[in-house]
């Protein structure tokens, strides 16, 4: 990506983690299917090309508060990638860097080290529990 093309108006290029390429490549075939082309863009309008950013934060929030009943901004939900990511990716915790396009591991190690810790908890209790 260009640094036109992203919210920080910096250049983006990654290698999307294995984990992932399943998910995007079902996207991106259901995108082609539906939707106009739209020179390459992730998240496509129905008119053909980009969405903009602003549209984006609209869409996401307007869908998860007619779907949980709560109004969801992208942040929050960044939020909540990276906490489910901590959860449940194990020694995979580098894919949140990609998710999130954070600049390196830095930003997620507080969330790693608190999704360690929530599951040490869990596995905790439920020692306690099975005594």
């Amino acid at each position: 990506m260009s640094d036109n093309e992203t919210k920080e108006k910096r250049p983006d290029e990654r290698q999307v983690p294995e984990i992932l390429t399943d998910y995007l490549d079902q996207w991106c075939e259901l995108k082609a299917q539906v939707l106009p082309p739209s020179e390459d863009a992730l998240w496509a309008s129905r008119y053909g090309g980009a969405i903009g950013y602003s549209r984006v934060e609209n869409i996401i929030t307007r869908t998860t508060h007619e779907l949980f009943g709560k109004p969801v901004n992208p942040h929050l939900l960044r939020d909540c990638a990276v906490h489910f990511i901590a959860t449940q990716a194990g020694d995979r915790m580098g894919v949140a860097v990609s998710v999130l396009n954070h600049r390196g591991p830095r930003t997620i190690e507080k969330h790693y080290n608190k999704g360690a810790s929530i599951k040490a908890a869990q596995a905790y209790q439920d020692i306690l529990l099975s005594s």
